[in-house]
C-alpha cells in the first residue's frame, strides 16, 4: 500500500483547477494527521500541481508553474482577490496580457483600454460596457454590484466580469504581487532541467566485479543502486569498491540510503548539498523513492555558470544592492566600493547587518572564483559589526586571500567608511568551492 502521503498527491491531483486546499482540512477528511496534509501539500507544490498565494491560500493549478509563469489566468485573478467570477466562464481560462487601473473618466480610460486587458474600475457602468465591447475584461472592486445588462454583455462576449471587495489599489497590489512572485520562480533553475534521465545503475545482488565492467563501458565511477521496484537503495562509488572482492555483492560495500532529490529541488540547494555533504552524485526520485535519473557535480557545476550568463528575469533586493557596487581588484587585495542607498537600509536609518553581509559574502565569492576558476559559498564565517554606515555615505570593503588549497580558501576582509576611511566591520570565512 502507498504511504499516506503519496494518497494525498492522487487526491489533490483528482481537484479541480482553482479549487482551494487546506492542510486541516485535508487532514480531516481524510483521516491523517497535519503533518502528513503538511507532508503532501509540499511534495504538491514541489511538483507544481498547486500554487500557494498570499491572502488566498493553496489552491490547484495545472501543469509547471513555471511554464508562462508571468501569466495568469482570469480564474486565477479572481481567486487571488477573493473575488467572485460573475460572467463570461467561456473566457474564464484564458492568460491575462496587461491590466489597467481605470481611474478616470471614459474618454481618458478609452485610448488605454485595449482587447484582452484586464479593465479594473468601480462602480462605473460607462468604462466597464466600452471594455466589454472593446474585447477587454472587467474586475469590479469595492464590492459594487453589476448591472444585468453588462453580466448580459459579458456573457455574449465570452468576456470574464470579476468581482471584488478590495478597492481598486488593493487588487492591484495583488496582481502585481502575484506576477512578481512568479516572475522570480521562472528564473529558478530546478534539477528537472539538468538531470541526466539516461542512468547506468546496478542492483544489490550485482558484484564489485559488475561495478568494474560499467566502468570500463561508462568511464564513470558512481552509480546508483536500485532494487527490483526501481527504488533508490545505495550508492556506490570507486572508493567504496576499493580492495573489496570481486565477488562480494554490492549491497555490502554500497553506501545505504542516500540523499536524494526530487525533479523540482532547485539547483541551488543541490550545490549546498554537495558542498557541505562533499557528494558527487545525487539521484533524482520522484514517488516511492524510484529512480528519475542523477545530478553530478560537474551537471551543477556547468548550470551554474550558465545560469551566471543569462539575462535577470525580473529584480529583487540582492540584484539592487549588488548592482550600485562594483569590484575590483588592487594587487593581492580585492575592493568592493559603493554607496549606502535606500535598498541597504534598516528601520533606523543605517546599512543593515544583513546587507554588509551579503557584501562580505558577494566579495569573499569574487575572491575565491580568482583564485581557484569557481564560485564558493562560505562554510565559517566570523563577523564583527562595529560602527553603523548611514545613508548616502561611501564605503569600501577590502579582501584579501590569507590561505588557499584545494577545497576552498580563507578569506579575511574589512570594510571602511570613507572619506575618513574608519572601520565599520569586519569578517573572516572559509569558502568552500564546489569544484574542490
Amino acid at each position: 500500500m502507498a504511504p499516506k502521503y503519496l494518497e494525498l498527491i492522487r487526491f489533490i491531483e483528482s481537484l479541480e483547477e482553482g479549487e482551494k486546499i487546506s492542510v486541516r482540512k485535508l487532514a480531516k477528511e481524510h483521516g491523517v494527521s497535519q503533518g502528513t496534509a503538511y507532508r503532501a501539500i509540499k511534495e504538491a507544490e514541489n511538483q507544481g500541481i498547486v500554487n500557494t498565494i498570499e491572502r488566498v491560500g493553496t489552491i490547484r493549478v495545472h501543469g509547471d508553474p513555471r511554464q508562462n509563469t508571468q501569466e495568469l489566468t482570469y480564474r486565477e485573478v479572481a481567486r487571488i482577490v477573493e473575488g467572485e467570477l460573475l460572467a463570461g466562464e467561456a473566457g474564464s481560462q484564458e492568460k491575462l496580457k496587461k491590466f489597467l487601473i481605470a481611474a478616470m473618466e471614459l474618454p481618458a480610460a478609452a485610448s488605454y483600454i485595449a482587447e484582452g486587458n484586464l479593465v479594473i474600475v468601480g462602480n462605473r457602468h460607462d468604462i466597464q460596457e466600452y471594455a466589454l465591447n472593446h474585447g477587454a475584461p472587467v474586475l469590479v472592486t469595492g464590492g459594487f454590484g453589476v448591472e444585468k445588462d453588462i453580466l448580459k454583455l459579458a456573457e455574449k462576449k465570452g468576456l470574464p466580469v470579476i468581482s471584488s471587495s478590495y478597492d481598486t489599489f488593493s487588487t492591484g497590489a495583488l496582481i502585481n504581487r502575484a506576477l512578481f512572485e512568479r516572475s522570480v520562480q521562472k528564473r529558478i533553475l530546478l534539477v528537472e532541467d539538468i538531470m541526466v534521465t539516461d542512468v547506468f545503475s546496478l542492483s544489490p545482488d550485482s558484484t564489485v566485479s559488475d561495478w568494474y565492467q560499467l566502468l570500463k563501458n561508462t568511464h564513470h565511477t558512481r552509480f546508483p543502486v536500485i532494487n527490483k521496484s526501481g527504488r533508490v537503495v545505495g550508492v556506490v562509488t570507486g572508493k567504496d569498491v576499493a580492495e573489496a572482492p570481486e565477488k562480494r555483492s554490492v549491497s555490502r560495500v554500497m553506501t545505504p540510503d542516500p540523499i536524494t532529490v526530487s525533479p523540482k529541488t532547485s539547483v541551488a540547494t543541490v550545490s549546498h548539498i554537495m558542498v557541505w555533504r562533499g557528494i558527487e552524485l545525487l539521484p533524482v526520485v520522484g514517488e516511492n523513492q524510484k529512480l528519475l535519473g542523477i545530478a553530478t557535480r560537474q551537471d551543477v557545476m556547468q548550470a551554474l555558470h550558465q545560469l551566471e550568463k543569462q539575462p535577470h528575469m525580473g529584480e529583487g533586493l540582492e540584484d539592487n544592492v549588488l548592482r550600485s557596487v562594483s569590484v575590483y581588484r588592487q594587487d593581492k587585495r580585492f575592493i568592493l566600493s559603493g554607496r549606502v542607498t535606500g535598498y541597504m537600509l534598516n528601520r533606523l536609518g543605517v546599512m543593515s547587518t544583513g546587507i554588509m553581509n551579503l557584501l562580505f559574502s558577494n566579495l569573499a565569492a569574487e575572491i575565491m572564483q580568482s583564485e581557484n576558476k569557481e564560485r564558493g559559498e562560505m562554510e565559517n564565517y566570523n563577523f564583527y559589526s562595529i560602527k553603523p554606515l548611514p545613508l548616502g555615505s561611501s564605503f569600501l570593503i577590502e579582501g584579501e586571500l590569507l590561505e588557499a588549497g584545494r577545497h576552498g580558501g580563507l578569506v579575511e576582509m574589512r570594510a571602511y567608511n570613507q572619506p575618513g576611511e574608519e572601520l565599520v566591520a569586519k569578517a573572516t570565512a572559509w569558502v568552500k568551492v564546489l569544484g574542490g
